[in-house]
């Protein structure tokens, strides 16, 4: 089961400003960011979390689920 996390998109896209940003603006991101992740994480047996970062912000989330036949 590929990109489990994301229903039809390569990844979760985070909210992201250009402009000037308050230290509680950049903290609910960094929250919204981790939240993203523990998801993600929450039921992988095997696969890869890749966090996509630009500017100091992450932008995309994207999971991936390796299906082992033994």
């Amino acid at each position: 089961m590929a990109n489990d996390f994301t229903s039809s998109s390569s990844g979760t896209d985070a909210a992201h400003s250009a402009g000037a940003e308050t230290g509680d603006g950049r903290e609910a991101r960094l929250r919204q960011a981790l939240e993203h992740v523990r998801q993600a994480l929450s039921s992988l047996r095997y696969g890869q979390v890749v966090i996509t970062v630009q500017d100091g912000v992450v932008v995309q989330v994207d999971r991936t689920e390796k299906t082992r036949l033994r």
